[in-house]
């Protein structure tokens, strides 16, 4: 099993530093459109690139290939790691299930004869916000656009918290309905629960700063409550070592923490939860990449020492 990290400065500088000179890749997506780290990952480790570049990667849009920079993209895939074109089991349009689930049929087709690769789907959070988020988080409707069109399977765990949460399902019995036997790459990032920052105990806790920063988060995404690229905590780490002791055939663990932004006027301090910048390194960020990383290190060991 290979080991990877977000592309980050954090990350970047630890690798450097020789801390986690185990690391395998550097994943790179195109969500964010700043891919300036890509000769930097190819020379240091590898690099692994998640998504399509022109659009962001929500594989269950209609005619999507019309909004791909096919070459830019075709070089990406390239040079990284991953034998697949890594994309999104979701949609930014409003659709029926059926129409999701033809979209995706006929863009499967379209990639593989461009880029002559195999797709590798990854399941979304539960978003209230977003038609396909509520429609495409069923874990019987993954499994079935995963096998019909016989493509590998992404398993991200924050992202399957967040959907069990609606369902009402543990996440043991929601992760039973997904096609874990296709699945060669887990993301891993913990779930962190935003405070409701009207309460008068939440206020004594915070400074006005911190206060004020979780509200424009939480504004950004229609008043989402949780992140789902937070710290990893035991309760991870133990779901981790179960799934790599019962399916085999993952190849791919990549630690997915910290969400981006670049606020003026704040500090490290100010935020309560988990950011990384393209700007700046924060001394929290940098540490908790380590030391999560170190742990995801000790579990690999561990089960491949077993078998």
């Amino acid at each position: 099993m290979k080991i990877g990290v977000n592309y980050l400065l954090e990350s970047k500088e630890l690798f450097e530093e020789g801390k986690i000179d185990f690391v395998d890749y550097f994943k790179l997506y195109s969500i964010n459109e700043d891919l300036s780290g890509v000769d930097w990952c190819k020379s240091h480790g590898g690099l692994m690139f998640h998504g399509i570049v022109g659009k962001p990667s929500f594989f269950c849009n209609k005619d999507l290939i019309k909004g791909t920079d096919i070459e830019k993209t075709k070089e990406l895939l390239d040079c990284s790691i991953m034998p697949y074109i890594s994309v999104h089991i979701s949609s930014n349009e409003d659709n029926t299930v059926e129409g999701y689930i033809n979209n995706i049929k006929e863009n499967v087709i379209e990639y593989r004869k461009v880029f002559n690769k195999n797709i590798i789907g990854e399941n979304i959070p539960y978003r209230e916000y977003r038609n396909a988020y509520k429609k495409l988080t069923n874990p019987e409707i993954i499994s079935k656009i995963v096998y019909d069109n016989d493509i590998k399977y992404l398993f991200d765990i924050s992202h399957a918290r967040s959907a069990a949460n609606h369902y009402n399902m543990t996440l043991d019995e929601y992760v039973s309905k997904l096609p874990m036997d296709k699945c060669v790459e887990v993301h891993l990032a913990g779930m962190f629960t935003f405070p409701d920052t009207k309460d008068e105990e939440v206020k004594k806790k915070y400074t006005q700063k911190q206060l004020d920063l979780i509200d424009v988060e939480v504004k950004r995404f229609s008043n989402r409550k949780a992140d789902n690229h937070g710290k990893l905590n035991e309760e991870d780490y133990d779901f981790l070592t179960k799934l790599l002791k019962k399916y085999e055939n993952i190849e791919y663990i990549t630690l997915e923490y910290g969400s981006y932004n670049d606020y003026i006027g704040y500090d490290d301090r100010d935020f309560v939860y988990p950011v990384c910048s393209f700007t700046k390194v924060s001394a929290k960020a940098k540490e908790e990449v380590l030391e999560q990383l170190l742990r995801i290190k000790e579990i690999v060991n561990t089960v491949e020492n077993e078998r």
